[in-house]
């Protein structure tokens, strides 16, 4: 732990006590159950990347948690792409409430599993990959992956690597359905997900996109959302809240992070909501 002066730590105090505890002893081995800041219990592996930083600091990608936690309205509908092992998933069930509606998407057999286990029967988990074609893909999982679990990806071409899995289109699967948010982060296979999802676009039917892009200023993902009519922005952080900015500003995310951007149809009103400084998430 470099500095205590972090957001997980000033504005949930007991984290920073979990945190000095956990330095006097080794992570734990296996699954282990963490609670969220928004009282969600999860079960995921300290041994890598993901795991680890929730284990340590209570949540995982701290910006994208605290606009996806203001911008859900409660008794809303949103996707979870690439939901991993759900934490993302928990908040969004958490702000959709019972009437909310979550439908969450993640490949991995392994994933998948933790996946189920952590949203519980209100949270739908289908265990297909989008992309714009329903099909099969071949889902590869570099040697990496057994210290970040967040680094599998759908092949762009033939290859012997990997093993299939089923994929499906978001205009398929959702024909005549309306969300409030869309949550998209699957290892550069945004763009695949946002054609699946051209007649969703088209029609205004997702209000916010939140997605990762390492390359946004010449990413197709970004030139699908702006012709759809969305406004792009870069999200990050400071001690105060979370921060906004144009794509053409200086670069907002640490070194240490994926960038991570917010594409929505309603600047006004998501300025507004992100405007106050603080942290809803530790409220």
């Amino acid at each position: 732990m470099r500095s205590p002066w972090k957001p997980w730590f000033v504005y949930r105090p007991r984290q920073l006590a979990r945190r000095l505890g956990q330095m006097l002893t080794a992570p734990p081995v296996g699954l282990t159950a963490v609670t969220l800041p928004w009282g969600a219990t999860v079960r995921v592996n300290p041994a890598e990347t993901i795991g680890r930083a929730v284990w340590t600091t209570g949540v995982y990608d701290l910006a994208v948690c605290e606009v996806l936690f203001r911008l859900m309205p409660s008794g809303g509908a949103a996707i979870d792409a690439g939901a991993n092992v759900g934490v993302l998933a928990t908040l969004l069930a958490t702000r959709a409430g019972p009437a909310g509606r979550v439908e969450c998407f993640e490949p991995h057999p392994l994933l998948v599993e933790r996946l189920r286990d952590n949203v519980g029967p209100r949270v739908a988990v289908h265990a297909v990959a989008l992309s714009d074609r329903a099909g099969l893909a071949r889902l590869v999982t570099p040697p990496e992956f057994a210290t970040n679990e967040g680094l599998g990806r759908l092949a762009d071409g033939p290859t012997c690597d990997g093993f299939e899995v089923p994929t499906a289109t978001l205009d398929g699967l959702f024909p005549t359905a309306c969300f409030d948010a869309l949550k998209l982060d699957v290892e550069g296979h945004e763009a695949a997900v946002l054609r699946g999802a051209r007649g969703l676009l088209q029609r205004g039917a997702i209000r916010h996109v939140v997605f990762e892009d390492h390359a946004v200023a010449t990413s197709v993902a970004a030139a699908i959302l702006t012709s759809a009519g969305y406004t792009l922005w870069q999200l990050g952080w400071s001690l105060r809240g979370p921060a906004t900015a144009a794509l053409n500003a200086p670069r907002l995310c640490r070194s240490y992070e994926a960038p991570s951007f917010l594409a929505t149809l309603d600047p006004a009103g998501a300025a507004a909501l992100l405007a106050p400084r603080g942290w809803r998430v530790y409220d």
